[in-house]
């Protein structure tokens, strides 16, 4: 009797460790810096991707911070809040768009996924951005798969970046 007890409360506990391991989000909050030759901006300029993020990341929502630099040396900064509660969040995206992002976690919780649309003050959609953040499994480099769709063009990156 006491043998089955303890295989009952030790299968129990393992499942709990299991789905405790499974349902866990990776962490990738960090400062990142662009690998310039490792990124492969699909056609676009290099400027199109970010030279960096700063990334925060708890429960409830990830933080991304980027900056980009164009090719007149010009700076620029964005900040997007992905609340991971499967609610949209809105920001202006220049002068004239507004993006609206979701994002979602993968059921094994290894990458995130943004989805964002872009809208000019009409509420056309001018572009459409799937991003996926995944870590390496030493925590050491940041992949960005990144899909855009605009003016009827699809463009795929493979964006890298270090840890800082």
């Amino acid at each position: 009797m006491k043998t089955s007890k303890i295989l009952t409360i030790a299968i129990t506990l393992m499942g709990a460790l299991i789905f405790v391991n499974a349902s866990a989000q990776t962490n990738i909050s960090g400062t990142w810096k662009r690998n310039d030759n490792k990124t492969d901006a699909g056609g676009l300029s290099i400027n199109s991707v970010a030279t960096s993020l700063e990334i925060i990341q708890d429960k409830s929502t990830v933080i991304v911070k980027g900056t980009n630099k164009n090719s007149a040396g010009e700076v620029s900064t964005y900040t997007d809040i992905l609340k991971l509660d499967g609610n949209s969040t809105e920001r202006k995206a220049g002068a004239d768009r507004t993006k609206s992002i979701t994002a979602k976690w993968s059921a094994d919780g290894k990458s995130l996924t943004e989805s964002a649309t872009y809208k000019d003050e009409q509420g056309n959609v001018t572009q459409t951005i799937k991003q996926t953040f995944a870590l390496s499994d030493d925590g050491k480099t940041l992949r960005i798969t990144d899909e855009r769709n605009f003016d009827g063009q699809a463009v795929a990156l493979n964006e890298i970046f270090d840890k800082q």
